[in-house]
């Protein structure tokens, strides 16, 4: 079973982009875990807001992220990171480099170029063997 870790720029794209509704579906149905934390779940749900007051989602595609997220929810492992390691350029990136670190994820999943440029010798010297930082297109 793989472990992975959904950046929350996916996580909203699934709002517009079909590849990554399917993506999130398709690691859903396979029953791979899910990793999250608060910090993220806190972010999942700044963004949706945000959104929404900002009257870029309607109501109804607020409702429909909401449904994603509580499937999401439903499927994951929600643990807290007690470690935070600081690798990314982008700081806020390093919790999703945190929970990995710590939960040993196969795969973050992102669209973020701050995440995706990280030197993998970075990665293997902070003890992130087996993590790959991939792309919508490449699940």
């Amino acid at each position: 079973m793989a472990k992975y870790i959904i950046d929350t720029n996916v996580f909203i794209s699934a709002l517009w982009n079909k590849r990554a509704r399917k993506v999130i579906e398709k690691i859903l149905k396979e029953k791979d875990k899910i990793l999250m934390c608060k910090e993220i779940l806190d972010e999942y749900n700044l963004i949706i807001n945000r959104l929404f007051d900002k009257n870029i989602i309607s109501n109804d595609k607020k409702k429909e992220l909401k449904g994603l997220f509580k499937k999401i929810l439903n499927n994951s492992k929600i643990v807290k990171v007690i470690k935070k390691v600081e690798l990314c350029r982008d700081s806020k990136d390093d919790i999703f480099l945190s929970l990995a670190l710590q939960e040993k994820a196969h795969y973050i999943v992102t669209g973020d170029n701050d995440l995706i440029e990280i030197d993998k010798k970075l990665l293997l010297k902070a003890g992130m063997k087996k993590l790959k930082i991939i792309r919508i297109a490449e699940v």
